[in-house]
């Protein structure tokens, strides 16, 4: 090995890598090109005169060089983070950028609608808001804030719960025409259900979707809820949806009564030595009051058309 001073730069690139066994991968987690994954992993492997990943079929995977270096780098990571995150701690002024990770749907319907009278409050924080199906990973500083229907169950990080998302069954006025109104839990034979991928099948509105429309036929299966809604507005099935999706569709109406909705909890998570931080407290207070002044549609508590 070469006399030389390592980059902790290029060393994180190393991990990326590791951890996402593609630079692709790699550089979507660090916010930055491919080519840039490339260059530093090259400059790494010229600075060390070794490899330490290398291509295996479709994967990058470490060397066995590599592979004994992983554990001191995690641990130079961490020590790295902790002290970025005691630098943050002393920003008392609400300014710099915040990256938000959550679900396309309240990115679309929840926050992006909003993010006008938040610039308007804190002029000087550039929020970035992530909606990418991959969760990004706080603790090693993807994203700031996170707000998810899953509670994390991570010791170091800050949970909330801020709100419910309220669920219900939607068809079009079309598909009602041709096949007639099912009736919840007892008069779904015959009738199409547009569904979830089956790996996503342990979520409660899919549970719940499988107790009230049961003897429903599943005929199309897609993992988004926006691509489920456009399913259903365009008259293919009937479908558990996010009232905040359903009820704001004119293409469908929903099914059942006010009571028929089932709820799964709002989280706003953030790692712990950030929530003092001015610019991420911002956020943080942004988007609880949000989800609090929306409480009604989000749960589906608005009067069904």
């Amino acid at each position: 090995m070469h006399n030389c001073m390592l980059d902790w730069t290029d060393l994180r690139y190393l991990l990326a890598v590791d951890r996402a066994r593609t630079y692709t991968g790699a550089a979507r987690a660090l916010g930055v090109n491919q080519s840039t994954v490339t260059r530093r992993i090259a400059a790494l492997h010229a600075a060390l005169g070794a490899r330490l990943i290398e291509r295996r079929g479709g994967e990058h995977v470490l060397t066995p060089l590599g592979d004994r270096l992983r554990p001191m780098l995690a641990a130079m990571e961490e020590q790295a983070l902790a002290v970025e995150h005691a630098a943050l701690d002393v920003d008392a002024r609400p300014a710099g950028t915040v990256r938000l990770t959550t679900i396309e749907t309240l990115a679309d319907r929840l926050i992006a609608p909003a993010l006008g009278r938040f610039r308007r409050q804190v002029p000087e924080v550039e929020l970035e808001v992530d909606a990418t199906p991959r969760a990004l990973d706080l603790g090693r500083r993807e994203a700031d804030v996170a707000l998810r229907v899953a509670r994390p169950r991570l010791g170091t990080l800050l949970v909330r719960r801020i709100g419910i998302l309220g669920f219900a069954m939607y068809a079009s006025p079309e598909y009602l025409a041709a096949r007639g109104v099912p009736r919840l839990r007892t008069g779904f034979g015959g009738h199409d259900l547009v569904a979830d991928d089956e790996t996503n099948s342990w979520s409660a509105e899919l549970k719940w979707m499988a107790q009230v429309a049961r003897g429903g036929r599943a005929v199309i299966r897609l993992s988004s809820w926006q691509g489920r809604l456009a399913a259903v507005e365009a008259g293919a099935g009937a479908s558990v949806l996010p009232c905040l999706l359903g009820d704001a569709s004119p293409a469908v109406v929903r099914l059942g009564g006010p009571r028929d909705v089932v709820e799964r909890e709002l989280w706003l998570v953030v790692y712990r030595d950030l929530r003092n931080v001015a610019r991420i407290r911002a956020v943080l207070d942004f988007i609880a009051g949000e989800v609090a002044a929306r409480a009604a549609d989000l749960g589906g508590r608005v009067a069904a058309r």
